[in-house]
C-alpha cells in the first residue's frame, strides 16, 4: 500500500487531516509509515501483499491485544485496525534505538516475565503458534533444512552441499543429539513468545525499553525463545548474560550454562541463514525501488 493510501485510510478512520507521511525502516514483510496528524503522531503498518500477510497480521494484533488486556505497557497500543486491508494504526514511540547492553537484557527479561504470568489456557485460546515454533530437536532440524533449501533456490543452486553436510554431521553426532534431546525433554515448556526480539526491535524512551514488531509472535517453547536470545548476532552469546544467569533461569527455566554446545551451534547456523536472507531481500527491495 502506498503512503497516499495510508493517508487516505487514516483520515477516514480518525477523521483528521494528515500533515506529513514518512516511511520508516520496516521488516522485509511489511510496510511502515510515520504519520503526523494535527494533534498527534501515529505509526501505520500494513502486511497486505506480503508473505503470509494474514497470519502476520493476526499474530501481531493478537499479541498486542493480549498485552493490552493484561496491562503490559511497554508495547505499542493499537488504535485502529482494518482486517480486510491488514492495516494497523498504533502509538508512535518517540525514542531511540540502542545497541545491546545489560540494561537491555534486564528489560527484556522483565518483559518476558510479564508475558509468562498470563494464564496458559488463555494464551492457548488467543494466540497461534509462533513462526517456526520449536518444541523438540526435529522442529529445529526441519527449519534448518528448509532455510538451506530456500537459500539454495535463491542462489539458483542445486543444493548447498557444504551447509547440508554441516547440518547432517551435527544431527548424526549421537552424543550431541542425545544431549540436545535430553535438554528439550528436561527443560522445554510452552510460553508466550514475542519472537524476533533484539536491539533492532527495542526503542528507548525516558529510560524505558519499549518493544515492537510482533508478526512472528505466539505460543512457542522457552528453549526457542531463550536460545534465540543467547545466540542473537546483535547481542553476543553469553557475554551480556554473565551477571544475569540467575535472572535468565528464573524467567526462562534454564541457565545459559545448561545449554548443550551442539544446540548453540545449530542456533548460530540458523541466525546466519536468517541474516543472509534478510540482506538478500533488502537488496532485492532496493533494486525494485530504484527501477
Amino acid at each position: 500500500m502506498s503512503h497516499i493510501a495510508f493517508s487516505h485510510w487514516l483520515e477516514i478512520e480518525l477523521q483528521t487531516a494528515v500533515r506529513e507521511i514518512l516511511p520508516l525502516t520496516g521488516g522485509i514483510n511489511s510496510s511502515v509509515f510515520k504519520l503526523t496528524l494535527e494533534d498527534s503522531v501515529k505509526v501505520v503498518k500494513s502486511y497486505a501483499g506480503n508473505s503470509d500477510s494474514e497470519l502476520r497480521y493476526l499474530r501481531e494484533t493478537s499479541f498486542l491485544d493480549l498485552c493490552q488486556d493484561h496491562q503490559i505497557s511497554n508495547v505499542p497500543r493499537i488504535e485502529r485496525r482494518d482486517p480486510t486491508q491488514q492495516i494497523i494504526c498504533m502509538d508512535y514511540i518517540n525514542g531511540i534505538k540502542q545497541g545491546a547492553s545489560e540494561a537491555f537484557i534486564q528489560s527484556l527479561l522483565a518483559f518476558i516475565k510479564e508475558l509468562q504470568a498470563i494464564d496458559r489456557e488463555e494464551a492457548q485460546s488467543r494466540l497461534t503458534l509462533a513462526a517456526d515454533s520449536t518444541f523438540e530437536l526435529s522442529d529445529l532440524s526441519r527449519e534448518l533444512y528448509r532455510r538451506i533449501s530456500e537459500r539454495s533456490e535463491a542462489h539458483h543452486l542445486v543444493a548447498n552441499e557444504e551447509l547440508l553436510a554441516i547440518l547432517r554431521d551435527a544431527l548424526r553426532d549421537e552424543a550431541s543429539s542425545n544431549s540436545i534431546s535430553r535438554f528439550f525433554s528436561t527443560f522445554a515448556r510452552q510460553v508466550v513468545s514475542p519472537s524476533d526480539i533484539g536491539p533492532h526491535n527495542c526503542i528507548w524512551m525516558d529510560s524505558t525499553a519499549f518493544f515492537i514488531d510482533f508478526e512472528y509472535s505466539g505460543r512457542d517453547s522457552n528453549i526457542k525463545l531463550g536460545l534465540d536470545l543467547l545466540t542473537h548476532p546483535d547481542i553476543g552469546f553469553l557475554d551480556l548474560y554473565r551477571n544475569l544467569d540467575s535472572s535468565f533461569e528464573e524467567v526462562l527455566g534454564f541457565a545459559p550454562s545448561d545449554v548443550p554446545a551442539g544446540l548453540v551451534h545449530l542456533f548460530r547456523l540458523k541466525w546466519d541463514l536468517i541474516r543472509e536472507r534478510k540482506m538478500r531481500k533488502t537488496a532485492e527491495i532496493q533494486v525494485w525501488k530504484s527501477q
